[in-house]
């Protein structure tokens, strides 16, 4: 286990990040793109300015961990450990992530990049999604119980597949419910 520490300017590969639980860690301007995080445990930690690209996190437990401004393409969340899965994106590029059929009640959006992020079959129940890039986000069979989309932009799902009830939407958001009806609109 490692505890307490600070990690700052680091290359990490698979060889040189061994340790299997890291507990109130801060990893500052560190590198981890590719990198296989599978079955390692983050507990209490803060990632910024990192880059976590592309990484495998087969039962990665991620628990209140909080990212800023980080790079996280392409990571598929949905296959972490789901139990106790916490965590905050401030300022983050989460472009192509997957967190398909998770829930997600407890995670915080705020000024993140989710272009092409996949959402099937999550609960994205009471999320705010506060000043996020939504486009070509995928939204399918999911719980979107009173979630904020009213500053978020480029949104477009279907409200036929997916579960709203409460949900907010500025009227700019609200037009991507239409995307799916091949309308125009014009002013």
């Amino acid at each position: 286990m490692t505890l307490d520490k600070l990690f700052e300017h680091i290359i990490f590969t698979t060889e040189n990040f061994k340790s299997n639980e890291y507990d109130n860690c801060q990893f500052n301007h560190c590198n981890f793109e590719l990198v296989d995080l599978s079955n390692i445990q983050f507990l209490n930690c803060q990632f910024e300015a990192s880059t976590l690209s592309n990484c495998s996190v087969n039962q990665t437990n991620f628990n209140d961990v909080h990212f800023t401004d980080c790079k996280l393409l392409g990571i598929d969340f949905s296959q972490c450990n789901h139990f106790m899965f916490q965590v905050e994106f401030y300022r983050c590029q989460l472009n192509y992530a997957s967190f398909n059929r998770m829930n997600l009640t407890n995670v915080q959006f705020d000024h993140c990049s989710l272009k092409s992020a996949e959402f099937s079959g999550s609960n994205l129940s009471h999320i705010n999604f506060d000043q996020c890039n939504l486009d070509s986000a995928f939204f399918e069979s999911c719980n979107l119980t009173k979630t904020n989309f009213t500053t978020a932009d480029h949104l477009q799902l279907d409200p036929n597949i997916n579960q709203l009830n409460s949900t907010l939407f500025s009227t700019k958001s609200a037009l991507g419910l239409l995307a799916t009806y091949n309308i125009n609109i014009v002013d």
